[in-house]
């Protein structure tokens, strides 16, 4: 959160609950993983969401169902 306001960046990777309740407070502009792959899918870059998340949570990527659920509607999957 230093880094992105010390290089006036437009906006914030973030996905850490915490975190993102600091930055909002800040008035700090943020995303999440989620926002980045339905972003990728809307300009063509991605095909689907749904493998990557799968992929994500795979890994270890804390993500819940109720999240994933949620960001397959947004991408019609």
């Amino acid at each position: 959160m230093a880094l992105c306001l010390q290089r006036q960046a437009r906006i914030l990777l973030i996905d850490d609950a915490k975190g993102r309740d600091v930055a909002r407070r800040a008035g700090i502009p943020l995303v999440g993983v989620a926002g980045v792959l339905l972003a990728a899918k809307s300009k063509g870059l991605l095909v689907a969401v749904s493998p990557v998340l799968e992929d994500l949570v795979g890994v270890g990527y804390r993500l819940s169902r109720q999240l994933i659920d949620g960001i397959r509607r947004r991408a019609n999957e």
